[in-house]
């Protein structure tokens, strides 16, 4: 026949339905984690409050166990705390801390000649992200 099922028509509006609504609630909570990242960014007291938790942790187990989730490098972890430590110390708004974020991840991802230990790492980075 000419005309489509409507099972089939209602099955494929209800899937488009529920992309939609992933894809809304996904930037819903970017938008509200961006706004909460905002305020934290603009308050001097939760940076100070920042700082000071960071100095009573154990930065090394914390990096330790952090290379080894990643599989990154010991030295590349260990530079990312070195930069987050200098951001808490000079604060410098969403804008430049989303940037550094983009540059951790570009890091994290370049091809260092082995791309088959780079796509383990990928997966291993997406599986932890769910």
């Amino acid at each position: 026949s000419k005309y489509p099922d409507l099972e089939e028509f209602f099955a494929s509006k209800n899937r488009a339905t529920a992309i939609l609504i992933q894809v809304m609630k996904r930037r819903m909570s970017l938008n509200n984690m961006a706004q909460a990242g905002l305020r934290l960014l603009q308050s001097g007291s939760q940076i100070d409050q920042m700082r000071q938790d960071l100095q009573r942790i154990n930065c090394r187990g914390i990096i330790h166990d952090a290379a080894w989730v990643t599989n990154c490098p010991h030295s590349f972890v260990t530079q990312v705390f070195e930069e987050f430590s200098q951001f808490l110390e000079v604060p410098r708004g969403l804008s430049r801390a989303s940037q550094w974020l983009l540059s951790i991840v570009d890091r994290a991802l370049e091809v260092d000649g082995d791309e088959q230990q780079v796509s383990k790492r990928t997966r291993a980075r997406m599986l932890l992200s769910h």
